[in-house]
């Protein structure tokens, strides 16, 4: 996959991710950085994490792609998303 973006969500208590348009199962995530193309020649990751999800899972992905090779880690963010979702 040429993709440097990953989606992650849960569903159903599930944790789903998604480099570009492939899935990716949790415990292939780290070796799927590490072979990314472009995350390797960018050096960048940027990560779109669903609200459901607990901040210790989203601390551990970041860590896997900095052990991956990225040397930047951004979130990407929808607040009015997550108001949306809440009923405020």
């Amino acid at each position: 996959d040429a993709s440097n973006h990953l989606a992650m969500r849960l569903l159903e208590r599930h944790f789903i991710a998604h480099l570009g348009k492939n899935p990716v199962r949790f415990a292939e995530l780290e070796l799927r950085l590490r072979t990314n193309e472009k995350l390797q020649s960018e050096r960048e990751m940027y990560i779109h994490a669903d609200g459901s999800l607990r901040y210790q899972d989203v601390i551990t992905v970041m860590s896997l792609a900095s052990k991956a090779g990225a040397d930047k880690v951004g979130l990407i963010t929808d607040p009015m998303s997550s108001r949306e979702e809440s009923g405020q």
